[in-house]
């Protein structure tokens, strides 16, 4: 840096690594990492330090191949409208995500964070460290900032004028020096660096987060520098392909719903692009998180939170914090996991300690800062209950106490004549702590299979299901509603319905179908517990154990079950008794398969088959379950919010739209809030088709880690693999012909 002085101590290793032909240019950088190569060979030539012509030569030979390398990876692949030095810079970065470190892992993991927000009074150095250590602690194979990494906005007033060129070089080289120590290295297990690559937003960063971006991977050999508003990321592993956007207009960064800026980022891009849809599609800049499934969308897509404290929001920023995407072999769609920060920055000032000698009254006035923020004099007196001249004595030296440890200072603002905590240490200092413990819950959640239907999937739910519920451990499944397809709106009629069945045979089928799924998981879950035992359990032993086996269902009727109400019967009367029945017989003859037998086994069933609204889990977390009587809307984020509005529950969950959607809010009473919207178990339906939507098919998969009634991680996932075919009633009709031997005349 031009004006800076060089110290003794960075002469010395200058003379002692600048010759060194065994040191690397980036060592020497390293270990100099006030002055770039430039100053440092400026500085060289004046102590008349030289590296000789062989390592000239050598360094020469490599660059010269590194260009023919990037010559030869520009030829493959065709990148429209962008500067030749960017198309370079691209194709080495794509080259290096295809080299994913896995070579004995089958699971690929990419860490995403967006809108650290330098220069921004939302800027915390601690959440980046904390984003770091949770993407360290997942083991990501890269990481991905997706716009934000600076706030133009903030920083603009700053800029010196374009003709001060010394000035703005000066400008610049800050920033990237003060984000280069801001954002710590990642590194794996084998101690190789781990790549964070930057998409810059015009919208949020401006030029001055593309030039320091840019200036970062210049600096850092783990940052690397992509296209501003978004790009391709090629995960050859895996063979996918992400999308990785950010908005580039600031008209964008407004919407009434969740939804809106995101979708409409995804489809401006689409509508640009020559090139093939991605897999899957991120989405930064919007401070939202929300998870939608292939289906509706053309791809699934996540939106991401922001890592900063969010300080003028828009109607879309609710959400701080890290998400983490783990693709699986074998699995269309990805596990996305969301880690909330945003309780532990509401209660940032909670971490901030009195000096070691400060009196009690100073003790009172730094507890009126933590719950009330900058306050003035008179609201010091008001609160605490003394007069304002004591106050003022007891203040003045506690302005004057230096920052320790946990201790930030004190700020008074002259405008406002308010006193607070120094936010330059808020900013720099703080350090987060993210739960360690806590409690888990996980559940598969459903709605929609309306058994009956000719379109329903009857394969996908009596072999995948209970592959899913086993693979991923779950031992409560959600049925939000529409078990059967009912005979309203002349759906018989119309040959929707299989064989003619009625309500009663309907919900039958609908009995004997879950009832399958919970006694194919019974029955290994089973085997599995008594494999574990030495000898034949006692009575007590295997209450306990099918208690524990068994899956529990919570569920609720939706609108075509309760058709069945207008001729005035009660809905899944039928399926409540028949399923009942049917799980204790079949747990019946998987007991004396085993020569075992027990009484009693009736009420045991009846425990793990509950029909509420309602349900407390065994965390404390509430779970509601909704299944309104409205049509979907082109705004996918309108049903799940309008169903937060209306619930205090923590974990929502609602069918009927046959579209699926996550959408996390956060509250401070409640903390972090999750609306799961399910899809639907038919491949298709006449109603939607003749008016040209689209179904998302499938289950839905949630996890939640949660530590005194606050949820601080969600996992989700969407399960839909369709089976080819239809149930054909016209086959009926020919079985019969068949059958009487007419068909021979035919």
């Amino acid at each position: 840096m031009r004006g800076k002085r060089w110290s003794n101590k960075e002469r010395k290793i200058l003379t002692e690594k600048y010759p060194d032909l065994n040191v690397s240019k980036k060592e020497i950088e390293k270990a100099l990492p006030d002055y770039s190569w430039k100053a440092i060979k400026k500085k060289a030539s004046r102590m008349k330090l030289k590296r000789s012509k062989k390592e000239v030569e050598e360094m020469k030979d490599k660059d010269k191949k590194r260009k023919t390398e990037i010559k030869k990876e520009e030829k493959k692949v065709e990148v429209k409208e962008v500067k030749k030095e960017t198309k370079k810079i691209t194709e080495i970065q794509e080259k290096e995500v295809l080299k994913i470190d896995s070579k004995n892992r089958k699971n690929v993991r990419i860490g995403f964070m967006s809108r650290i927000d330098y220069g921004s009074s939302g800027f915390r150095k601690g959440l980046i460290v904390l984003a770091t250590e949770t993407f360290k602690k997942g083991k990501d194979n890269f990481v991905i900032l997706a716009g934000g990494l600076v706030s133009y906005r903030a920083l603009k007033s700053q800029i010196p004028k374009v003709k001060d060129k010394e000035k703005r070089e000066e400008f610049l080289e800050r920033i990237t020096k003060d984000l280069a120590m801001s954002i710590p290295e990642i590194r794996n297990e084998d101690g190789k660096l781990i790549k964070i690559h930057i998409v810059t937003s015009p919208a949020y960063d401006g030029w001055i987060g593309e030039e320091v971006a840019k200036r970062l991977a210049e600096r850092r050999e783990d940052i690397r520098h992509w296209k501003a508003g978004g790009d391709k990321f090629p995960i050859k592993y895996i063979n996918k392909t992400l999308w990785v956007l950010v908005p580039k207009k600031a008209v964008w960064m407004r919407g009434d719903y969740y939804s809106t800026p995101v979708e409409r980022v995804i489809k401006d891009k689409q509508k640009q692009s020559s090139q093939e849809l991605p897999d899957f599609i991120a989405v930064g800049g919007f401070g939202s998180s929300i998870h939608k499934p292939q289906g509706e969308a053309e791809r699934p897509y996540i939106s991401l939170p922001a890592l900063c404290r969010l300080e003028e929001t828009t109607t879309s920023e609710n959400q701080i914090g890290v998400v983490e995407m783990e693709y699986i072999p074998n699995q269309k769609e990805p596990l996305i996991r969301n880690y909330n920060f945003k309780d532990l920055v509401s209660q940032e000032r909670n971490n901030i300690d009195p000096p070691k000698d400060a009196s009690d009254l100073q003790k009172k006035i730094i507890e009126v800062i933590k719950e009330y923020g900058p306050v003035s004099i008179g609201v010091f007196s008001d609160v605490i209950g003394v007069s304002e001249e004591k106050i003022i004595e007891v203040i003045k030296p506690l302005m004057e106490k230096s920052h320790q440890e946990t201790w930030s200072g004190m700020s008074f603002d002259k405008s406002s004549e308010r006193y607070g905590f120094n936010m330059n240490w808020l900013q720099e200092k703080l350090h987060y702590s993210y739960p360690e413990d806590g409690t888990e819950d996980s559940m598969v959640l459903f709605s929609c299979p309306h058994s009956g239907s000719i379109y329903t999937d009857y394969k996908f739910i009596v072999d995948y299901m209970p592959e899913i519920i086993l693979k991923r451990g779950v031992n409560l499944l959600v049925g939000a509603g529409d078990w059967v397809i009912g005979l309203a709106h002349d759906v018989l009629v119309k040959g929707e319905v299989y064989g003619g069945f009625n309500e009663t045979t309907q919900e039958q089928l609908a009995a004997y179908t879950w009832g399958t799924v919970i006694l194919k998981v019974f029955k290994e879950r089973f085997e599995k517990a008594l494999s574990q035992l030495t000898e034949k359990p006692s009575l007590d032993e295997l209450k306990k154990i099918i208690t524990e086996v068994l899956v529990l269902l919570v569920y609720i009727p939706g609108n075509n079950d309760e058709w069945s109400k207008k001729p005035g019967f009660t809905p899944l009367t039928t399926f409540r008794l028949e399923l009942l029945r049917f799980l204790t017989r079949g747990i019946e003859k998987i007991l004396k398969e085993k020569e075992l037998i027990i009484s009693g086994l009736m009420d045991i069933v009846e425990t793990k088959i509950i029909e509420t609204h309602e349900y407390q889990l065994s965390s404390g977390l509430t779970l509601g379950i909704f299944h309104p009587n409205m049509a979907r809307t082109k705004t996918t984020s309108i049903r799940p919010q309008e169903v937060l509005n209306k619930s205090k529950k923590q974990i929502n969950v609602s069918g009927n739209f046959h579209v699926a959607e996550v959408v996390l809010q956060w509250e401070p009473e409640l903390g972090q809030r999750i609306a799961f919207q399910i899809g639907t178990l038919l491949k298709k339906s006449d109603f939607e088709e003749g008016k040209l939507k689209t179904v998302d098919f499938g289950v839905g998969f949630l996890r939640i880690r949660s530590l005194k009634g606050r949820i601080f991680m969600t996992e989700t996932a969407f399960y839909g693999v369709v089976s080819d075919g239809y149930l054909n009633n016209e086959k009926i009709f020919s079985d019969l012909l068949k059958k009487l031997g007419i068909d021979k005349w035919m």
